[in-house]
Order: C-alpha cells, then structure tokens, then sequence
C-alpha cells in the first residue's frame, strides 16, 4: 500500500492506495482523510458492517487495492488548502488497527512531529504490534506563502476543505462540491428532427392555402 504527501504551500495533494492511512489536525479535531482499500472498510461503508465488527473481522487483513497486486490500482488523489499550525500523520495499519483515534489526537497536539512519531510506535508495539508500523508526522510553520497555482482553483473554493480529485484532469474540470456545477446542454434526437419536419410541413400547407385563397 501507499500513502503520499506532497506540500507545495500553501497546497497539500495525498495519492493514496490501500489500507495506509493520512490524518489531519487541525484547530484541535482530528480527520482522516484518505478511505481504507479493505475488504471490512468497504463494508463498513454500505451499513453491511460496524466499525467495532470490522476491528475484529476475520478478513479485516484483506485489501481490494493495492500495488503490484492487481493489474491496475485505483489512485485516490484528495487536494486541500493548508492552515497554519496544520499536522499531517502518515501512518500503515499497524498503527491505525491497535490505536484509538483519541490516543493519536492525543499524542499529536502535546508532542512535537519527531517524539510525536517515536511515541506512537511505542505505544503500538506496547500494545501488541500484530504488523509492522511505519509512521510519519508533519507540522506545518505558522505562517503559510501566498501562493496560487493552476490547479488550486477547486482547493481555493473548498476553503480548507479536503477535496477529492481525479487524476489526468485539467484543473478548470477538477470537481468540487463548492462550485457550481455545470448546466447540462442542449441534444436533438432524429426523433426531435422528424417532429420539427413535419411541423415545418404543416405551416408551409396551411400558408400555402391562406395565399392562394378561393
């Protein structure tokens, strides 16, 4: 699995493949961004499971995404414009599957990126570590570049919020739930084209008989 961060302040993009997790703190609140490519996750999602049933499951191991695994792999890309102070945690599910979100919010808001990162591998392990955990921690400066870039345009108009992209997209298409969506146009049918015809047909034998008269 993958999970990649990429700062190009005041901007932040995550490509994400598999059951690895991105987090985000902010103002305090603890996010998660990115979705699990798991078997149990995307029951979760359809009601089919709860998330204290899927902790437990027998497949909860399993993942439906992954590199190298399948032919192709689904690149979830998110997008979002950074605050000051903004923490990033990166972490695989040895972490994510032992520890409770409140103990990363925890651990992230009264320790610095590098005892912060220290101190969760610890506690995982502590409490069994069943698979290897790989974490990373990023604090943001208190003051942010003011910058724009082309692809900013859906991540200016979210206001902070996260926001999902499309790969190979132009960045006037990338789509948001903050813009207005674009109006559907205008399709004529054959079936469209014969009405019109033969209502043309009409007028035209009507006019015919008023000018010719009696």
């Amino acid at each position: 699995t993958a999970t990649c961060l990429v700062l190009d302040l005041p901007y932040a993009l995550i490509a994400h493949v598999g059951d690895s997790r991105a987090y985000l703190l902010r103002k305090g609140e603890l996010t998660l961004l990115t979705e699990d490519h798991s078997w149990v996750a995307e029951r979760v999602r359809q009601g089919l499971l709860s998330p204290e049933e899927a902790k437990t499951h027998r497949w909860r191991n399993v993942i439906t995404n992954a590199l190298g695994s399948f032919p192709q792999a689904r690149v979830d890309l998110l997008g979002l414009k950074l605050e000051p102070g903004d923490v990033f945690l990166l972490c695989t599910d040895g972490l994510s599957g032992v520890l409770e979100d409140r103990t990363l919010l925890e651990v992230l808001k009264h320790f610095p990126p590098e005892e912060a990162a220290r101190r969760l591998v610890a506690l995982a392990n502590e409490w069994g570590g069943p698979d290897n955990v790989s974490v990373v921690v990023v604090r943001l400066p208190e003051e942010l570049p003011r910058a724009s870039r082309p692809y900013a345009l859906p991540l200016e108009a979210a206001k902070g919020a996260p926001v999902r992209l499309k790969l190979g997209q132009e960045p006037e298409e990338l789509p948001t739930q903050v813009m207005e969506p674009k109006g559907r146009g205008i399709r004529v049918g054959w079936r469209d084209i014969l009405l019109i015809g033969l209502w043309v047909l009409v007028v035209a034998y009507i006019l015919l008989g008023y000018f010719k008269g009696p």
